[in-house]
């Protein structure tokens, strides 16, 4: 049972002054990401749809759409985007989520982050990529055949985001790269936060819609800034 005790002083953990740091650090981070990536996802959305329907009227390939160029130029750029703002707002957070668990480090530790993120980062770009063309590729062939049918990418896809997370977070917490050898703590971890997460979720959605936003937001800043000290001390 002692994943039940270190899950218990994670908690406790919440109540650390650095805690609250962390909560407004990530609100910073959320309301920047989105206000500044806005404009080039709602553009990338708008190009998804033309393409579509380049896709299904005029049956050209992927590649055979005039829109192609124009979404990938916009693509690179939203990537690079998100990728500073990640690394700059989620490097501080794991650096003051290692402060909390007695693990601290200089704030250079930002600068390791960053260069811990990036190959995940990548991987994570292309399957992103790779699932939105087979998402496009599944409309498609929906639409001729006039019937559903099974996405089998899309639940590689998320096996893949699992597993590039769990590997992302291991390299966080210990500050290299490491091997699937320790896959059952990170197992551990993820249970354990997927379970809170979930409960969380439940309780929101017994909230009234005024309640829902006054307390949902801080529900959900304390469970992103917990969530990094559990998995620091569930797998450490």
């Amino acid at each position: 049972m002692n994943w039940l005790n270190t899950t218990v002083r994670s908690v406790k953990d919440i109540w650390q002054p650095l805690f609250v740091v962390s909560m407004l650090v990530d609100l910073a981070f959320l309301f920047v990401l989105g206000f500044l990536t806005k404009p080039l996802t709602d553009k990338l959305v708008e190009y998804a749809i033309l393409i579509y329907q380049d896709m299904a009227q005029q049956k050209v390939t992927l590649f055979g759409s005039q829109y192609v160029g124009q979404a990938i130029s916009v693509y690179l750029v939203l990537a690079i985007a998100v990728f500073i703002l990640a690394a700059l707002g989620q490097g501080v957070a794991w650096w003051l989520a290692k402060g909390m668990t007695g693990k601290g480090v200089s704030i250079g530790y930002v600068k390791q982050f960053t260069k811990l993120l990036l190959p995940y980062y990548l991987v994570y770009c292309l399957a992103y990529l790779a699932n939105e063309y087979f998402s496009l590729r599944h409309h498609v062939l929906e639409q001729v055949a006039k019937q559903s049918l099974t996405n089998i990418y899309s639940w590689a896809y998320w096996i893949i985001i699992i597993v590039l997370v769990a590997f992302a977070y291991a390299a966080f917490v210990h500050a290299k790269h490491q091997s699937w050898r320790h896959w059952k703590r990170w197992g551990v971890a993820g249970l354990v936060i997927a379970v809170v997460a979930l409960n969380v979720r439940f309780v929101l959605r017994l909230l009234p819609p005024p309640y829902y936003l006054l307390l949902g937001i801080p529900l959900v800043l304390v469970l992103l800034s917990w969530h990094r000290i559990a998995f620091i001390r569930l797998t450490s």
